[in-house]
């Protein structure tokens, strides 16, 4: 009788737990599944990760920032672009846990059947510890076999920053990959606001570190990768403290190997694309390092403001795939395809007033990025290219959010791929080889890359709307 009380007693608490962690994501759950405005939905949503995503992509834009103020500008952030190069690819493997991830949870959420998506949530913990340690240690030991694989020593002084950076920045590999799991639980739900505070957050502590050991200290490189992994420590802690208070209930002995397999099943093909993508920026990089440091510099300077462009439409694609999958969990197909439509439209008018407002701005922009007056100079003649095709990388993204949502990870796979491998190094090759023999080739493969994808997902679109979607909703498990 005692043992029945104890049950009865422990199934109140979890139901406690259950709802006290689930109150806060009524809201935006129900914002999700049930607003007729789809449009307010996606502005709703999007502006907490668009913040986040801005502040998350400060990293790397600051570095460039800061380095670009130094003595030796050039080789600095030549060095630092061509470190993300390579850090890009193992931090793939956090970035395609948590994409696959955030299916499950948010089919789970949108189910409500918040106790498996609790199991779920715990395995999600276990797995990023255990493959942040492993890629950290990986990281440390592989980046100067990488460096050689580009053929980096011919630009000496990026090769030896390059695997200093490296080498301290695996560090920090762990603790964000904490912040990655805490994101994507989060996210999963609709909530999308506590990851944006802690982003804000770490970035300011990272900002402060950075003109600390920059300015004060003048650790160079050092002075970097201090800042971020100290920032990174910081965050991560409060991220472990949050998610154990969700999980807490939860025991070792309730968790389901199957879960484990369709946790890899969804994730593995996101995994397999973006390493192959990362793998193959490796020779792109490689190219680029052979026209020299400033050219380096320049295509960094140009991208990194590209990529601060495509913080918005890129949370355009993060909540769609949320969107997408919590209307499938719940049944709502309609919904779910009418969310895609209003994403692409979203993304056009978003690129078109990019275009619009940055244009004439774009002297003034990258003269703050750089003191050195060549790479200044490369970086004004690329920036136009990378303007003109935002349209097209934008609708990239929102083809890849379709079939993360959907589940169809595996289309994500044959986009990524086949955009990198088929078209912008075959058309690099060519192009310096045969056609252009310097580096302009670099922003005819780039912009022809970007457009050319579109067709093949456009392709793939067609099936996943007309066939896949219905399938999704029959079967409607995980």
């Amino acid at each position: 009788m005692i043992n029945n009380i104890n049950k009865v007693n422990n199934i109140n608490e979890v139901n406690n737990i259950n709802k006290v962690n689930n109150i806060n994501d009524v809201s935006n759950a129900n914002i999700i599944l049930e607003e007729k405005n789809i449009y307010k939905v996606f502005l709703k949503l999007s502006l907490p990760i668009i913040i986040a995503n801005l502040f998350t992509s400060m990293n790397t834009f600051l570095d460039t920032y800061l380095l670009g103020k130094l003595e030796n500008s050039n080789i600095l952030q030549s060095s630092i672009s061509t470190s993300w190069s390579i850090i890009n690819i193992f931090i793939t493997f956090g970035i395609s846990l948590s994409i696959g991830s955030i299916s499950i949870l948010s089919k789970l959420h949108g189910k409500k059947d918040y106790q498996k998506e609790e199991e779920f949530q715990f395995i999600l913990f276990i797995l990023f510890i255990f493959l942040g340690i492993i890629t950290a240690i990986t990281l440390y030991f592989i980046s100067p076999y990488i460096l050689n694989l580009m053929n980096a020593k011919k630009e000496i002084e990026i090769y030896n920053n390059t695997i200093i950076y490296c080498k301290i920045r695996s560090i920090s590999i762990p603790f964000l990959f904490i912040f990655y799991c805490y994101q994507t639980i989060y996210n999963s739900k609709g909530d999308t606001f506590h990851p944006v505070i802690l982003s804000i957050i770490k970035i300011l502590i990272y900002l402060i570190l950075s003109y600390v050991f920059l300015f004060i200290y003048n650790l160079n490189i050092y002075g970097i990768s201090l800042s971020i992994i100290i920032s990174e420590i910081i965050i991560s802690i409060i991220c472990i403290i949050s998610i154990i208070k969700k999980i807490k209930h939860i025991k070792l002995k309730q968790i389901k190997i199957k879960y484990i397999k369709t946790i890899i099943n969804k994730s593995l093909p996101i995994v397999i694309s973006q390493f192959i993508c990362n793998l193959g920026f490796i020779f792109v990089q490689g190219m680029i390092l052979s026209f020299g440091k400033e050219i380096v510099s320049g295509f960094s300077i140009a991208n990194q403001i590209t990529n601060i462009l495509l913080i918005p439409i890129m949370s355009f694609s993060t909540v769609l795939s949320t969107f997408i999958g919590q209307n499938i969990g719940a049944n709502k197909i309609k919904r779910a395809k009418e969310s895609f439509k209003i994403s692409i439209v979203l993304t056009i008018i978003l690129s078109i007033i990019s275009i619009i407002i940055l244009y004439p701005l774009k002297n003034v922009l990258l003269k703050l990025m750089t003191n050195n007056i060549n790479t200044l100079n490369i970086s004004i003649e690329y920036f136009p290219w990378t303007l003109y095709t935002l349209p097209m990388m934008g609708i990239f993204q929102i083809f890849l959010g379709l079939f993360h949502g959907t589940g169809y990870n595996k289309y994500s796979l044959y986009l990524s791929i086949f955009r990198l491998w088929g078209l912008r190094l075959p058309l690099l090759y060519i192009f310096i080889h045969y056609i252009f023999f310097d580096y302009k080739a670099i922003w005819y493969a780039m912009a022809i890359s970007n457009t050319l994808i579109l067709l093949l997902g456009l392709f793939l679109t067609r099936k996943v709307i007309k066939t896949k979607i219905a399938c999704k909703s029959k079967e409607n498990t995980v």
